[in-house]
Protein backbone atom coordinates (compact mmCIF):
# COMPACT_ATOMS: atom_id res chain seq x y z
CA UNK A 1 0.00 0.00 0.00
CA UNK A 2 2.89 2.24 0.62
CA UNK A 3 4.47 1.93 -2.78
CA UNK A 4 1.08 1.98 -4.48
CA UNK A 5 0.60 5.09 -2.50
CA UNK A 6 3.82 7.06 -3.40
CA UNK A 7 2.91 5.98 -7.32
CA UNK A 8 -0.60 7.03 -7.22
CA UNK A 9 0.45 10.54 -5.60
CA UNK A 10 3.38 10.69 -8.62
CA UNK A 11 0.77 10.09 -10.98
CA UNK A 12 -1.67 12.24 -10.27
CA UNK A 13 1.16 15.35 -9.51
CA UNK A 14 0.83 17.46 -12.89
CA UNK A 15 4.69 18.81 -12.37
CA UNK A 16 6.06 15.32 -12.08
CA UNK A 17 4.93 14.54 -15.99
CA UNK A 18 8.22 12.98 -16.94
CA UNK A 19 7.71 10.54 -14.38
CA UNK A 20 4.10 9.64 -15.11
CA UNK A 21 5.18 6.93 -17.58
CA UNK A 22 7.39 4.95 -15.27
CA UNK A 23 4.94 5.36 -12.30
CA UNK A 24 2.33 3.95 -14.73
CA UNK A 25 4.24 0.77 -15.73
CA UNK A 26 5.57 0.05 -12.41
CA UNK A 27 2.18 0.28 -10.77
CA UNK A 28 0.82 -2.06 -13.31
CA UNK A 29 3.63 -4.39 -12.62
CA UNK A 30 2.73 -4.80 -9.00
CA UNK A 31 -0.54 -5.61 -10.14
CA UNK A 32 0.69 -7.94 -12.20
CA UNK A 33 2.50 -9.89 -9.53
CA UNK A 34 -0.34 -9.67 -6.66
CA UNK A 35 -2.98 -10.83 -8.99
CA UNK A 36 -6.10 -11.50 -7.28
CA UNK A 37 -4.69 -10.01 -3.99
CA UNK A 38 -4.68 -6.54 -5.92
CA UNK A 39 -8.19 -5.83 -5.30
CA UNK A 40 -7.94 -3.81 -2.67
CA UNK A 41 -5.70 -1.46 -4.67
CA UNK A 42 -7.81 -1.09 -7.52
CA UNK A 43 -9.87 2.54 -6.23
CA UNK A 44 -6.84 3.95 -5.99
CA UNK A 45 -5.46 2.79 -8.94
CA UNK A 46 -8.48 3.36 -11.03
CA UNK A 47 -8.88 6.57 -9.97
CA UNK A 48 -5.44 7.70 -10.25
CA UNK A 49 -5.34 6.31 -13.47
CA UNK A 50 -8.53 8.11 -15.04
CA UNK A 51 -7.50 11.87 -13.11
CA UNK A 52 -4.23 11.33 -14.84
CA UNK A 53 -5.87 10.47 -18.35
CA UNK A 54 -8.61 13.65 -18.61
CA UNK A 55 -5.26 15.62 -17.23
CA UNK A 56 -3.32 14.62 -20.57
CA UNK A 57 -3.22 15.88 -23.90
CA UNK A 58 -5.53 14.50 -25.86
CA UNK A 59 -4.53 11.79 -28.27
CA UNK A 60 -1.03 12.07 -26.91
CA UNK A 61 1.04 9.03 -25.92
CA UNK A 62 0.51 8.91 -22.13
CA UNK A 63 -3.13 8.74 -22.47
CA UNK A 64 -2.69 5.59 -24.97
CA UNK A 65 -0.60 4.30 -21.94
CA UNK A 66 -2.85 4.39 -19.56
CA UNK A 67 -5.89 2.99 -21.48
CA UNK A 68 -3.36 -0.37 -22.77
CA UNK A 69 -2.60 -0.87 -19.40
CA UNK A 70 -6.23 -0.38 -18.05
CA UNK A 71 -6.71 -3.36 -20.42
CA UNK A 72 -4.22 -5.56 -18.92
CA UNK A 73 -5.71 -5.11 -15.44
CA UNK A 74 -8.96 -6.16 -16.75
CA UNK A 75 -7.42 -9.53 -17.67
CA UNK A 76 -5.66 -9.70 -14.57
CA UNK A 77 -8.05 -8.87 -11.99
CA UNK A 78 -10.85 -10.40 -14.34
CA UNK A 79 -14.41 -10.03 -12.48
CA UNK A 80 -13.39 -7.90 -9.46
CA UNK A 81 -13.06 -5.15 -12.38
CA UNK A 82 -17.13 -4.66 -12.33
CA UNK A 83 -17.04 -2.34 -9.28
CA UNK A 84 -15.43 -0.13 -11.20
CA UNK A 85 -17.60 -0.66 -14.64
CA UNK A 86 -19.54 2.87 -14.34
CA UNK A 87 -15.55 5.17 -14.44
CA UNK A 88 -14.39 2.47 -16.91
CA UNK A 89 -17.59 2.69 -19.18
CA UNK A 90 -17.41 6.64 -19.11
CA UNK A 91 -13.68 6.70 -19.94
CA UNK A 92 -15.03 4.58 -22.82
CA UNK A 93 -17.11 6.82 -24.33
CA UNK A 94 -15.56 10.06 -23.68
CA UNK A 95 -12.22 9.02 -26.10
CA UNK A 96 -13.56 6.50 -28.18
CA UNK A 97 -13.04 8.59 -31.35
CA UNK A 98 -9.57 9.85 -30.44
CA UNK A 99 -8.48 5.72 -29.30
CA UNK A 100 -10.76 3.62 -31.25
CA UNK A 101 -8.77 0.76 -31.01
CA UNK A 102 -7.71 0.47 -27.93
CA UNK A 103 -11.24 1.33 -26.32
CA UNK A 104 -12.23 -1.39 -28.54
CA UNK A 105 -9.96 -3.55 -27.41
CA UNK A 106 -11.22 -2.54 -23.94
CA UNK A 107 -14.64 -3.36 -24.58
CA UNK A 108 -13.40 -7.16 -25.84
CA UNK A 109 -11.99 -7.56 -22.74
CA UNK A 110 -14.94 -6.68 -20.76
CA UNK A 111 -16.95 -8.87 -22.74
CA UNK A 112 -14.70 -11.80 -22.26
CA UNK A 113 -14.02 -11.17 -18.75
CA UNK A 114 -17.75 -10.17 -17.52
CA UNK A 115 -20.80 -11.54 -16.41
CA UNK A 116 -23.87 -11.12 -19.09
CA UNK A 117 -25.71 -8.83 -17.19
CA UNK A 118 -23.05 -6.97 -15.80
CA UNK A 119 -21.69 -6.48 -20.17
CA UNK A 120 -25.21 -5.27 -20.70
CA UNK A 121 -24.62 -2.27 -18.83
CA UNK A 122 -21.60 -1.97 -21.06
CA UNK A 123 -23.13 -2.25 -24.49
CA UNK A 124 -25.68 0.04 -23.19
CA UNK A 125 -23.39 2.93 -23.54
CA UNK A 126 -21.02 2.01 -25.99
CA UNK A 127 -22.79 0.66 -29.02
CA UNK A 128 -24.12 3.59 -29.67
CA UNK A 129 -20.66 5.26 -30.19
CA UNK A 130 -19.93 2.33 -32.61
CA UNK A 131 -22.81 3.55 -34.60
CA UNK A 132 -22.37 7.15 -34.74
CA UNK A 133 -18.46 6.33 -35.15
CA UNK A 134 -20.06 4.05 -38.32
CA UNK A 135 -22.27 6.93 -39.42
CA UNK A 136 -20.40 9.60 -39.47
CA UNK A 137 -17.21 8.29 -41.79
CA UNK A 138 -20.35 7.42 -43.88
CA UNK A 139 -21.36 10.71 -44.45
CA UNK A 140 -17.91 12.18 -44.53
CA UNK A 141 -17.88 9.61 -47.26
CA UNK A 142 -20.71 10.82 -49.02
CA UNK A 143 -19.58 14.39 -48.57
CA UNK A 144 -16.49 14.07 -50.40
CA UNK A 145 -18.39 12.10 -53.14
CA UNK A 146 -20.78 14.65 -54.10
CA UNK A 147 -17.78 17.59 -53.72
CA UNK A 148 -15.56 15.60 -55.98
CA UNK A 149 -18.52 15.17 -58.40
CA UNK A 150 -19.22 18.86 -58.15
CA UNK A 151 -15.43 19.52 -58.97
CA UNK A 152 -15.38 17.67 -62.33
CA UNK A 153 -19.16 19.00 -63.78
CA UNK A 154 -17.56 22.60 -63.00
CA UNK A 155 -14.56 21.76 -64.57
CA UNK A 156 -16.27 20.01 -67.53
CA UNK A 157 -18.30 23.55 -67.68
CA UNK A 158 -15.51 25.52 -67.88
CA UNK A 159 -14.09 23.46 -70.31
CA UNK A 160 -17.06 24.16 -72.73
CA UNK A 161 -17.51 27.78 -71.96
CA UNK A 162 -13.59 28.10 -72.94
CA UNK A 163 -14.48 26.42 -76.06
CA UNK A 164 -17.22 28.65 -77.34
CA UNK A 165 -14.34 31.23 -78.02
CA UNK A 166 -12.43 29.58 -80.31
CA UNK A 167 -12.79 28.99 -84.51
CA UNK A 168 -15.05 26.43 -85.86
CA UNK A 169 -11.85 24.72 -87.35
CA UNK A 170 -10.65 24.57 -83.38
CA UNK A 171 -13.80 23.69 -81.96
CA UNK A 172 -13.63 20.28 -83.09
CA UNK A 173 -10.39 19.78 -81.42
CA UNK A 174 -11.77 21.66 -78.56
CA UNK A 175 -14.25 18.99 -78.29
CA UNK A 176 -12.18 16.23 -78.90
CA UNK A 177 -9.98 17.21 -75.59
CA UNK A 178 -13.35 18.29 -73.61
CA UNK A 179 -14.47 15.39 -74.48
CA UNK A 180 -11.05 13.15 -73.53
CA UNK A 181 -11.05 15.54 -69.89
CA UNK A 182 -14.70 14.82 -69.84
CA UNK A 183 -14.40 10.82 -70.14
CA UNK A 184 -10.96 11.20 -67.80
CA UNK A 185 -12.77 13.13 -65.15
CA UNK A 186 -15.39 10.72 -64.94
CA UNK A 187 -13.30 7.86 -65.01
CA UNK A 188 -11.48 9.48 -62.24
CA UNK A 189 -14.71 10.22 -60.54
CA UNK A 190 -15.71 6.28 -60.83
CA UNK A 191 -12.38 5.33 -59.38
CA UNK A 192 -12.71 7.67 -56.22
CA UNK A 193 -15.99 5.73 -55.85
CA UNK A 194 -14.14 2.36 -54.97
CA UNK A 195 -11.24 3.25 -52.92
CA UNK A 196 -13.01 3.97 -49.47
CA UNK A 197 -12.50 1.65 -46.79
CA UNK A 198 -13.95 3.05 -43.57
CA UNK A 199 -11.06 2.08 -41.39
CA UNK A 200 -12.90 2.89 -38.04
CA UNK A 201 -16.14 0.91 -38.91
CA UNK A 202 -14.41 -1.66 -40.28
CA UNK A 203 -12.27 -1.99 -37.26
CA UNK A 204 -15.89 -1.91 -35.53
CA UNK A 205 -17.33 -4.48 -37.80
CA UNK A 206 -14.18 -7.16 -36.41
CA UNK A 207 -15.08 -6.18 -32.85
CA UNK A 208 -19.25 -6.65 -33.36
CA UNK A 209 -18.02 -10.29 -34.78
CA UNK A 210 -16.03 -11.06 -31.61
CA UNK A 211 -18.70 -9.77 -29.25
CA UNK A 212 -21.38 -11.70 -31.18
CA UNK A 213 -22.21 -14.24 -28.71
CA UNK A 214 -23.14 -11.49 -25.67
CA UNK A 215 -24.90 -9.29 -27.96
CA UNK A 216 -28.15 -10.85 -27.47
CA UNK A 217 -31.63 -8.53 -28.49
CA UNK A 218 -28.74 -5.70 -29.58
CA UNK A 219 -28.14 -7.71 -33.00
CA UNK A 220 -31.62 -6.93 -34.54
CA UNK A 221 -30.32 -3.20 -34.16
CA UNK A 222 -26.92 -3.92 -35.34
CA UNK A 223 -28.11 -5.54 -38.44
CA UNK A 224 -30.20 -3.22 -40.53
CA UNK A 225 -26.73 -0.87 -39.61
CA UNK A 226 -24.49 -3.00 -40.81
CA UNK A 227 -26.11 -3.80 -43.88
CA UNK A 228 -26.22 0.04 -45.37
CA UNK A 229 -21.83 -0.92 -45.61
CA UNK A 230 -22.67 -3.72 -47.47
CA UNK A 231 -24.83 -1.87 -50.11
CA UNK A 232 -22.85 1.05 -50.23
CA UNK A 233 -21.37 0.95 -53.83
CA UNK A 234 -18.75 3.38 -52.91
CA UNK A 235 -17.16 1.32 -50.43
CA UNK A 236 -14.45 -0.68 -51.39
CA UNK A 237 -15.32 -4.44 -51.78
CA UNK A 238 -12.87 -5.65 -48.94
CA UNK A 239 -14.42 -3.56 -46.17
CA UNK A 240 -18.36 -4.65 -47.78
CA UNK A 241 -17.55 -8.01 -47.31
CA UNK A 242 -16.05 -7.65 -43.61
CA UNK A 243 -18.94 -5.72 -42.99
CA UNK A 244 -20.93 -9.10 -44.26
CA UNK A 245 -19.34 -11.23 -42.44
CA UNK A 246 -20.14 -9.37 -39.49
CA UNK A 247 -23.63 -9.82 -40.42
CA UNK A 248 -23.60 -13.38 -40.84
CA UNK A 249 -22.12 -13.70 -37.71
CA UNK A 250 -25.08 -12.13 -35.85
CA UNK A 251 -27.24 -13.41 -37.67
CA UNK A 252 -26.05 -17.60 -37.59
CA UNK A 253 -25.83 -17.24 -34.03
CA UNK A 254 -29.23 -15.81 -33.75
CA UNK A 255 -32.32 -18.15 -32.14
CA UNK A 256 -34.89 -16.27 -33.69
CA UNK A 257 -33.06 -15.91 -36.83
CA UNK A 258 -36.22 -16.65 -39.24
CA UNK A 259 -38.19 -13.50 -37.98
CA UNK A 260 -35.80 -11.19 -40.04
CA UNK A 261 -33.95 -13.23 -42.37
CA UNK A 262 -35.71 -11.85 -44.98
CA UNK A 263 -34.02 -8.25 -44.18
CA UNK A 264 -30.55 -10.29 -44.50
CA UNK A 265 -31.51 -12.00 -47.27
CA UNK A 266 -33.08 -9.28 -49.98
CA UNK A 267 -29.56 -7.39 -49.99
CA UNK A 268 -27.62 -10.39 -50.21
CA UNK A 269 -30.03 -11.35 -53.79
CA UNK A 270 -29.07 -7.42 -54.82
CA UNK A 271 -25.66 -7.82 -54.11
CA UNK A 272 -25.92 -10.84 -56.91
CA UNK A 273 -27.22 -8.55 -59.28
CA UNK A 274 -24.19 -6.43 -59.05
CA UNK A 275 -20.20 -7.06 -61.13
CA UNK A 276 -18.42 -7.73 -58.27
CA UNK A 277 -16.70 -11.10 -58.17
CA UNK A 278 -15.27 -10.43 -54.50
CA UNK A 279 -19.22 -9.89 -53.13
CA UNK A 280 -20.81 -11.87 -55.46
CA UNK A 281 -19.17 -14.79 -53.87
CA UNK A 282 -19.18 -13.90 -50.30
CA UNK A 283 -22.86 -13.05 -51.10
CA UNK A 284 -22.86 -16.95 -52.12
CA UNK A 285 -21.46 -18.10 -49.62
CA UNK A 286 -23.94 -16.57 -46.76
CA UNK A 287 -27.24 -17.32 -48.46
CA UNK A 288 -25.98 -21.06 -48.47
CA UNK A 289 -25.33 -20.81 -44.76
CA UNK A 290 -28.87 -19.06 -43.73
CA UNK A 291 -30.11 -21.47 -45.93
CA UNK A 292 -28.49 -24.52 -43.76
CA UNK A 293 -29.35 -22.73 -40.45
CA UNK A 294 -33.06 -21.87 -41.31
CA UNK A 295 -33.43 -25.12 -43.32
CA UNK A 296 -37.13 -25.36 -43.41
CA UNK A 297 -37.87 -22.44 -41.79
CA UNK A 298 -36.51 -20.25 -44.78
CA UNK A 299 -39.79 -17.90 -46.03
CA UNK A 300 -39.25 -15.25 -47.93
Amino acid sequence: NVVINSLMTIIRDTSLSSHHQTAVAITLRIVRILGFQSDPLLDNVINAFTYRFYHSDTGGALQETLLDHLITMIYIVRRDIARHLITIIKLTCDCFNTHLILCLNMVEALCFILLPHDFNGVLREVLPCMVQVNRDELLQDRDELISLKNDSNLSSSNTSLSSNTHTSSSTSSSSFTDSSSNSTSSTNFTTSKKITSLPKSSRIFTTIANISPALGEYRRQLIPVILKVVEENSVRSETRREALCAVMQLAIDSSDLNEFASRIIHPLLRLLSGNDTLLQTAALTSLSCMVCRLKSSLRW
